[in-house]
């Protein structure tokens, strides 16, 4: 594909180390940080840099990848100050959070709860869009609606008002959460007829049937992918030149990869459930990794989950690999 191909924030999976482990693979447009939560004061510099560490270092990954700094709240004042100290750390963009279905999230009016009162959309961008400089890009991150997609027409409007960069449109629901059978491509196609500020598309985007067909039907030239680029860790390339999916052994060799990353930041049991969720999403895309993913589970060292994955790598006969997989 010929369009750009942003990396998704993922609350809990698409940290900094994981932002480091892809871009290093891939080479994405730009990726989303996880939310940084805006309630009813400015966020500090000290909170700024500890949920996006990329602050401390140009606003890029290690491999150059610029990382936008997502924001989630309601007060238009409070996320449009809390923006300005984020590009004065150096973010290279701002994007908005109006799609998350988190229960606790919506409690709070944060996510995609503000979708249900479409002018406050306008107003929390149009603050933001006003506050940070101009060469700074704003964008939002959407579902189609609360409950129901007829509600984006009015979501949309409110956004161009707000001059935003870019829309990013998650083609569902709020109330379709992440349901399998749900997502709605063919309901962006109206929507960009509404605005002349750029979409991308969003949603069950997991290869390149997919994302042809979100293309086609959206009409669109843009994707965000998200659990994909997990399960799939050189999904960009795949994507983006026709590379061949990443096999189960060099999803184990990157999985080494990713606990070295974590080995300068994290503590053994925090990197220990880190791996396991790894491969938890790597299972997805290569379920012939299931008995060596069960092997791992049933380890309580680290040293001795190291142990099994190496095994993996050098014998991949021993768990039901592909043999053709041990390159």
């Amino acid at each position: 594909m010929d369009g750009m191909i942003v990396l998704a924030p993922m609350e809990g999976v698409l940290d900094y180390s994981m932002r480091r482990l892809l871009t290093e693979i891939n080479r994405y447009d730009w990726c989303v940080s996880e939310f940084v939560r805006v309630s009813d004061v400015v966020v500090s510099q000290k909170v700024f840099f500890k949920e996006v560490p990329e602050l401390l270092e140009g606003g890029t990954t290690a491999s150059g990848t610029p990382v936008w700094v997502q924001l989630l709240g309601s007060r238009p004042d409070i996320v449009a100050e809390s923006a300005m100290v984020a590009v004065k750390l150096g973010a290279p963009g701002i994007d908005l959070n109006f799609g998350c279905p988190s229960r606790l999230v919506n409690k709070s009016m944060g996510g995609a709860a503000v979708l249900r009162n479409p002018a406050l959309v306008g107003d929390v961008a149009r603050a933001v869009r006003d506050m940070v400089p101009p060469e700074i890009p704003v964008t939002a991150k959407i579902r189609l609606g609360w409950d129901d997609a007829a509600e984006a027409p009015e979501i949309i409007r409110n956004l161009d008002r707000a001059a935003v960069s870019r829309i990013t449109i998650h083609a569902r629901t709020r109330n379709d959460v992440y349901t399998p059978g749900t997502v709605k491509w063919e309901a962006v196609q109206p929507l960009s007829e509404l605005t002349k500020i750029p979409l991308i598309i969003n949603g069950d985007i997991t290869g390149p049937d997919s994302a042809r067909e979100a293309l086609r039907l959206s009409g669109l030239q843009d994707i965000m992918v998200g659990r994909q680029a997990v399960s799939v860790p050189n999904l960009e390339r795949v994507l983006r030149t026709g590379a061949e999916p990443m096999t189960a052994v060099a999803s184990l060799r990157t999985c080494l990869s990713f606990e070295e990353i974590l080995s300068s930041r994290m503590a053994e049991h925090y990197r220990k459930a880190r791996i396991k969720q790894f491969l938890g999403y790597v299972r997805k895309a290569r379920p012939e990794i299931q008995d060596l993913f069960r092997e791992v589970c049933l380890r309580e060292g680290l040293s001795e989950i190291i142990a099994v994955l190496e095994d993996g790598i050098r014998n991949p006969g021993r768990y039901s690999l592909d043999a053709c997989c041990s390159e």
